[in-house]
């Protein structure tokens, strides 16, 4: 393998697609026999009931099989083929996004190991790109990989039942069509080229964005607002000119495959003809061929697209591997544990000591230069003792930052020695961690959190030892954290909660509490009570409020989101059931043809409206099935999220509620396309053989 002197070699797009298989085999092992059934073995099904039904119809069956037995066939299958999707969604997410997962936790890993501040080889903002984009890129990939197996398989089996059926008509038609699906894939190649610009583009872009959030003291400072604003407007303008040329000859491939489908329709009639004049071809055989024309181009095609992709996702590997910077590629797809279901690894906590408590920190001779330069910081000494207050200032660029990012460790120092306490530190980095220290950016590196999150970093509050101190005394006490109240809980204050001790040591001085909670006795109006005392305190100014109000308030405001919320599902109801008319609608529109071509076979009217409404009627009832299915798995949730909060809370479904609300819809459902049925019913064989 040939590489630049040290440089790490990097292995190929087909290596690193082998390791992440190797991640989770069953569950790639389970997606492609998913995949074969949806896209193999089910529409060969279909096709052999089509090729069946046309020639019961005119008396060419080659077996003794009644219509009905065919209908219900048909219904089977698509019976069979729903279910396969829920099984399918279900392995093709999870392994999709344990892959996202594990690329993602293998890159953050890699980064938290390298210094703070030089941790992504190029800005934040083009690296969360990386993390974005590239990854999703591949765990796509990845999952929609296996489509290409079933296809094949269909498109083997569709080839070997053509050439049986009539070889001569098969290779006439087909031949010109591969050759001209092969020549359209060969210009593929282009594809890697177009994506790799596009990628880059997208990427100057979100670096330029986050260096203008990270610069935008320094823009106002050299009011240079206006050349920001004319280079983003130049960088948006290469990204929208690099995306507008991939997506253009992405689809001037797919039109060039799809049109050929097209093509392939009109040689079969043509070639067809005389040969059902002979007795040679039946109407069976020619609905079949044109059954599986579709199918076969289209793999044809897909192998194509695939290829492309497969280079395209060879880009965001190479893109992925450069966040690594100094480490092996194959960090990237190294094997861990990857947690997508059940409760998170509990962080590692450590108990806050007297080794903890800083007295003094010392820094000599600090000194760090930037890799290619002679800027940075040199021969920085400093002492820092606690309870003083010390101010770092200078212009911007002077090194501010610099210094305590190398104090730190977030930048590995070149000379210098770093105390605490009196003790040498060996590695600022893994020493200033909580709870020694905290910090905080003053821009973003990666994410964006909350002061909160980037002291706490991942700590849960009720484990953090917190050090409190009087602004007007200077006294302080730590205080550790034993509760935090819930959202939900009542409670008439705020802030820090503590013993009235611990308010004396901080203050010098008894404070007395400004807030009190009484009980009332029995038979007492807690509404005139409330009165009574402000009309009795009201030199004091106090405020008094029942509490039974208060809740029955927020209750009050519940109820109200809750209704507020049900109307907006009604009203999404509504349109769903009008959306089936529309799609009945359309469906009668496009199919207008294959109507006249069933009138002419012999279709009544009655059996062509009954089949639209069968086909609606399908899809309302699975839709309600779906839609109460994931209603009771989502409340069931949310009553078990609110379980651990308030005792007491059972879960119940109203059947009956439910049980008229389905048949409401579905009954609406049947309206709406009854109309679209009984015209399609209407139609003469004559003019939809006219129809365009």
């Amino acid at each position: 393998m040939k590489r630049v002197q040290g440089e790490l070699p990097k292995l190929k797009t087909w290596q690193y697609i082998w390791y992440l298989i190797r991640f989770r085999p069953w569950l790639y092992v389970a997606l492609g026999i998913l995949e074969t059934l949806f896209f193999g073995v089910f529409p060969q099904v279909v096709g052999w009931i089509t090729y069946t039904f046309f020639n019961v119809l005119t008396g060419d069956a080659p077996i003794e099989i009644s219509m009905w037995a065919l209908i219900a066939l048909l219904m089977a299958t698509a019976i069979a083929r729903a279910a396969a999707i829920f099984g399918d969604v279900a392995v093709y997410f999870t392994f999709q996004y344990s892959v996202a997962a594990l690329l993602r936790k293998n890159l953050f890993e890699h980064i938290l190991r390298r210094p703070g501040a030089r941790a992504v080889p190029g800005s934040p903002g083009e690296a969360i790109s990386r993390f974005r984009g590239d990854v999703d890129e591949i765990s796509h990939f990845m999952a929609e990989s296996l489509i290409l197996l079933g296809f094949g398989l269909f498109a083997l089996i569709s080839v070997v039942v053509m050439l049986r059926i009539n070889a001569r008509i098969t290779l006439i038609v087909f031949l010109p069509l591969v050759i001209v699906v092969v020549a359209a894939n060969l210009a593929t190649r282009n594809v890697e080229k177009y994506r790799q610009a596009n990628r880059r583009a997208a990427g100057s872009v979100t670096d330029f964005i986050g260096e203008i959030f990270g610069s935008a003291q320094a823009v106002k400072v050299a009011t240079a607002e206006p050349h920001v604003i004319r280079r983003f407007g130049e960088l948006n303008e290469a990204r929208r000119r690099a995306a507008l040329r991939d997506r253009l000859f992405n689809e001037l491939l797919d039109s060039v495959f799809r049109n050929v489908v097209h093509l392939g329709t009109g040689a079969i009639l043509l070639l067809a003809g005389k040969e059902m004049q002979a007795g040679a071809f039946t109407v069976g055989d020619f609905a079949l061929f044109v059954y599986y024309l579709g199918f076969v181009i289209d793999f044809t095609g897909l192998i194509g697209v695939r290829w492309a992709w497969y280079k395209q996702v060879g880009v965001s590997f190479g893109r992925l591997v450069k966040l690594l910077a100094d480490a092996p590629p194959e960090n990237l797809v190294e094997h861990s544990l990857v947690y997508m279901r059940g409760p998170l690894p509990p962080v590692e906590y450590t108990l806050k000591t007297e080794a903890h408590r800083l007295e003094t920190l010392e820094a000599i001779g600090l000194t760090y230069l930037f890799p290619g330069s002679q800027r940075g910081i040199r021969d920085v000494s400093l002492r820092l003792e606690r309870g003083s207050f010390t101010v770092i200032t200078g212009r911007i660029g002077s090194g501010k930052t610099t210094l305590l990012r190398t104090l730190l460790g977030l930048l590995p120092k070149d000379a210098g020695d770093i105390y605490w306490n009196a003790q040498r530190i060996q590695d600022p980095a893994s020493f200033f961690v909580p709870p020694h220290s905290a910090y905080t950016a003053q821009a973003p590196l990666l994410f964006s959190e909350t002061l909160q999150d980037n002291i706490l970093m991942g700590l849960p509050e009720e484990e953090v030892d917190i050090l409190v101190q009087a602004p007007r005394t200077g006294n302080e006490q730590s205080l550790r954290v034993i509760g935090v109240l819930e959202q939900s809980a009542f409670y008439a204050g705020g802030g820090i909660i503590t013993s009235q001790a611990t308010l004396d040591i901080l203050l010098d001085e008894p404070v007395p509490p400004l807030t009190y909670m009484f009980r009332l006795k029995e038979g007492l109006d807690a509404k005139a009570t409330a009165k009574a005392l402000e009309a009795r305190f009201l030199e004091h100014g106090m405020q008094a409020e029942v509490m039974a109000d208060e809740i029955r308030e927020g209750a009050r405001i519940g109820m109200m989101m809750n209704n507020l919320l049900q109307g907006f599902m009604g009203l999404g109801l509504v349109v769903g059931i009008a959306a089936l008319g529309v799609i009945a609608a359309r469906s009668m529109v496009e199919r207008r043809q294959q109507i006249g071509v069933l009138r002419a076979l012999g279709f009544q009217k009655s059996m062509v409206q009954l089949s639209f409404l069968l086909e609606s009627s399908f899809v309302a009832l699975l839709g309600i099935a779906i839609g109460i299915a994931l209603g009771a798995a989502l409340s069931v949730q949310i009553i078990n999220t609110m379980s651990e909060n308030f005792e007491g809370i059972t879960y119940q479904v109203p059947w009956l509620n439910i049980l008229v609300v389905a048949i409401i819809a579905y009954g609406a459902s049947l309206l709406t396309t009854y109309l679209p049925a009984r015209q399609a019913a209407n139609v003469y064989p004559a003019e939809a053989l006219r129809y365009e």
